[in-house]
């Protein structure tokens, strides 16, 4: 039937488009018609990946590698095009494959583009490639709202939002943030603790010490991460004290603080160098109460703290203490 559409005058691919709401229907007609020899083209290659988007697991990956050897065989390729098949992998969880068909792009990005290439550069921690994008999506028009999202398939929903700030927290993109937080209160999208907590994390990561304080405390519902989340801004950005106050209200409030939540702590007194404070909390992790086998990380800022108050026979000591081998960072510290 669909080699004989052709002689109607009428694409396979109007076929795949009236399937937009059965998407595993419309993946088998969409792997038989490629089998057929047939091309999309830009106005109906869209439809094609925003049904297959819906799929899950295995489909969406195998869907997507057909996807993009299609759209490699396409005369016209626009924006809408290119930013599919970027979504679609970031959909998918191939993260440096969208990153790499950003950087081959001959067209220019949209807002929908930049959205997805930050969140893979996020993911993958590409800091200086996602900064570098970021710089350019604001000297392009980037005027746009995140409808234009929709046009290219992707929701922009608390998911999407959740890891665009997420990406902007790793990135520093402060104006990009800002952004999508004024987008999340034009739309009235409705804030849970993962958007509250991501929230948090853009602000105090980027710097913005009282906004994320504001959002923190704004905020009904808290679990650790948030905590965290605030606690790792502050630390950053030299804020050691406001970190140990910070944590005894979470301990009063009867959060009970984890791995994470001390290394945020040991960061900020190695970064103040508070080495008593930062003896305390060392031990306090370990302590019955909290029972927390320190990691490798904890015992790496345990030693740059002592190394930087110039303590290296008590760095020492904590380096040969150490249950695990320790790495050639942490040796360095106490040589």
């Amino acid at each position: 039937m669909i080699g004989k559409l052709a002689h109607f005058h009428l694409t396979p691919w109007f076929l795949v488009t009236l399937l937009v709401r059965a998407p595993r229907l419309h993946f088998s007609v969409y792997r038989r018609i490629v089998k057929d020899g047939f091309l999309p083209d830009m106005f109906t290659f869209p439809a094609v990946l925003k049904s297959c988007a819906k799929l899950c697991g295995d489909c969406v990956c195998k869907i997507f590698g057909d996807a993009s050897r299609v759209f490699d065989e396409m005369l016209v390729r626009d924006v809408v095009s290119w930013t599919c098949v970027i979504s679609g992998y970031v959909r998918a969880g191939l993260f440096d494959e969208a990153v790499g068909l950003f950087l081959r792009m001959d067209v220019e990005p949209n807002a929908a583009t930049f959205v997805s290439v930050l969140v893979a550069c996020g993911r993958k921690g590409y800091l200086s490639v996602g900064k570098g994008i970021h710089g350019l999506s604001f000297k392009s028009a980037f005027g746009v709202g995140l409808e234009d999202m929709q046009s290219s398939g992707i929701e922009p929903d608390a998911i999407i939002l959740t890891s665009v700030l997420s990406a902007c927290a790793r990135l520093g993109a402060l104006d990009y943030g800002r952004w999508v937080h004024e987008h999340i209160e034009r739309k009235a999208i409705k804030w849970d603790i993962q958007i509250g907590t991501a929230m948090v994390d853009m602000y105090a990561k980027c710097g913005c010490i009282e906004m994320s304080m504001q959002i923190f405390d704004g905020m009904p519902h808290k679990n650790v991460l948030t905590w965290n989340a605030l606690l790792n801004g502050l630390a950053m950005h030299g804020h050691a004290y406001k970190v140990l106050e910070f944590f005894e209200e979470m301990v009063r409030v009867g959060m009970r603080p984890n791995e994470v939540t001390f290394l945020a702590i040991l960061a900020a007194c190695c970064h103040c160098g508070l080495v008593n404070e930062g003896r305390q909390y060392f031990n306090r992790m370990k302590s019955q109460h909290y029972n927390l086998p320190p990691r490798l990380e904890h015992y790496g800022c345990m030693v740059d703290l002592l190394c930087r108050a110039r303590l290296l026979d008590e760095a020492l000591e904590l380096t040969k203490a150490m249950p695990m081998s320790p790495d050639v960072s942490d040796n360095g510290s106490s040589s």
